[in-house]
């Protein structure tokens, strides 16, 4: 079980300055970034819970808490949110894969899920005891810090990129890890806009692309 105070902002073309705040760090998005993809449960109107097929373990995650909108700086807003995750792992069959993960993307069952493409950089946090935030390599385990990512997107004909916020403890100061990363941030962000209006977590990212399916 993880548990995890979140922010999250999804764009369709990503402000530049991100872009270059990125690369200074030596993470660039090409065609070669490592590619993964992602099967997500349709639940209509559903916007607290996600379930998702992710490289043989189904993860269900949970909203515990819609925080609400906060701003730091001038020019961050975004909505904070508390969410738990779970994770199990499927079992394999002769072909290298699970059979729930077979059944979901082969035959009719497919029309279930939505199947999301992403490419991922990702930077981590350390938050240390007297509350000074450590630039830290990925992946490493951590007990106080926040995880940083850029996404690229790719569903139902559409590409997005998505930047996120993923504050975790050992002991329960997830709230606490999310505000000291990101006003360690905001100085370093002063020139990308991000708006609470962009603002959301996944299983409302899904609800949108399924309404821009409709329309």
């Amino acid at each position: 079980m993880w548990t995890s105070c979140e922010v999250r902002w999804f764009m369709q073309v990503p402000p530049e300055a991100l872009v270059d705040w990125f690369a200074r760090r030596g993470l660039v998005l090409t065609e070669s970034t490592p590619k993964r993809c992602d099967f997500y449960l349709r639940q209509p109107r559903r916007v607290t819970q996600g379930i998702k097929l992710r490289e043989g373990n189904i993860e269900v995650k949970e909203r515990l808490q819609n925080l609400g909108k906060y701003r730091w700086g001038d020019n961050l807003s975004g909505r904070v949110e508390l969410w738990r995750k779970w994770s199990f792992k499927l079992t394999n069959t002769r072909e290298g894969a699970a059979d729930e993960a077979l059944a979901i993307t082969r035959g009719q069952q497919a029309a279930h899920w939505i199947a999301i493409q992403k490419q991922r950089l990702l930077l981590l946090l350390d938050i240390q005891e007297e509350g000074r935030v450590v630039w830290t390599p990925a992946p490493q385990f951590l007990k106080e810090g926040c995880q940083v990512e850029w996404t690229r997107l790719q569903a139902l004909g559409q590409t997005w990129h998505t930047l996120g916020l993923e504050a975790f403890s050992a002991t329960e100061r997830q709230r606490y890890n999310l505000w000291r990363s990101l006003d360690a941030l905001s100085a370093e962000w002063h020139r990308i806009a991000l708006t609470a209006g962009h603002s959301f977590g996944y299983p409302s990212f899904i609800q949108h692309l399924l309404l821009d399916r409709k329309m």
